[in-house]
């Protein structure tokens, strides 16, 4: 059996991240992932300023805003900035440039290596079993490492998009307290495509009312999304800590992104 310092399941940013991070301090790391390709995920992909973008090469960008359209009921607000306050991206480039990050700084990656079993030092996957001194979850919303540590997930946002095959003018965010649920609704402008849709707390609004309601406020708007597929996620902000003796929790897996809006990366 093959032992590292640390094991990271899941590759999203959180994971890479903290891949890179630790392998570029000389320790030993193994990152698992279950899926095959590393990178895509159901995710209308806006990054702020201040947060990745900066660690970004330019050429991941797909989209820069540097204003924020802003509706509600009672008014239209345009915020304007020097710089860009939200820049679009694609999951799957960004992904894939991470792992070639990670991998650099001499993290192994595993795709397509499911775990199956959690234990006290070890982890069994699809591929085998490894040792680990330590162990970070960065396994999304829907955590097995979250659940190995017995914490409930409670607070949790939905997230439902369409992909419209053409890209749009302007960032939007659409506040509604009547129609959204508290949530809001957007539309997130790519290079050749964007992202257009909802998002509130999960138990607010059902699925199936939700998606209803994104249809009938897009069609209002001039947008027609009849034919194509809807992708849907949560969003978990149920945060309970982040370090649990050896094992660490990260990104959805912590439950640290932002209840407000559901931005994690």
């Amino acid at each position: 059996m093959h032992s590292f310092d640390t094991i990271i399941i899941g590759a999203g940013p959180a994971g890479l991240s903290c891949a890179a991070l630790l392998a570029r301090q000389g320790r030993s790391v193994l990152v698992l992932e279950k899926n095959r390709e590393i990178g895509p995920k159901v995710c209308a992909g806006g990054i702020t300023w201040s947060g990745l973008r900066e660690a970004i090469p330019e050429s991941l960008v797909e989209r820069r805003f540097q204003e924020q359209r802003i509706f509600s009921r009672l008014q239209r607000v345009t915020i304007k900035a020097a710089v860009p306050m939200v820049v679009t991206v694609d999951r799957g480039r960004l992904g894939r440039w991470m792992r070639d990050q990670a991998a650099t700084a001499g993290a192994e990656i595993r795709s397509g290596c499911r775990v199956e079993a959690i234990g006290a030092a070890t982890v069994a996957t699809t591929a085998g079993e490894f040792g680990y001194t330590h162990l970070v979850g960065a396994d999304g919303s829907n955590s097995l490492v979250r659940r190995h540590l017995d914490l409930p997930r409670q607070r949790v946002g939905i997230g439902l998009q369409f992909w419209l095959e053409k890209t749009l003018p302007d960032m939007e965010w659409h506040i509604d307290a009547g129609r959204f649920a508290g949530g809001y609704a957007w539309i997130f402008p790519h290079g050749r495509r964007s992202s257009v849709g909802i998002y509130a707390g999960r138990g607010l609004l059902q699925p199936r009312e939700l998606r209803a309601r994104l249809l009938g406020w897009a069609q209002e708007r001039g947008l027609s999304l009849k034919g194509l597929q809807p992708e849907a996620y949560l969003i978990n902000y149920d945060y309970r800590g982040s370090r649990f003796g050896k094992v660490h929790l990260v990104g959805d897996a912590a439950g640290l992104a932002s209840p407000l809006t559901g931005e994690g990366i």
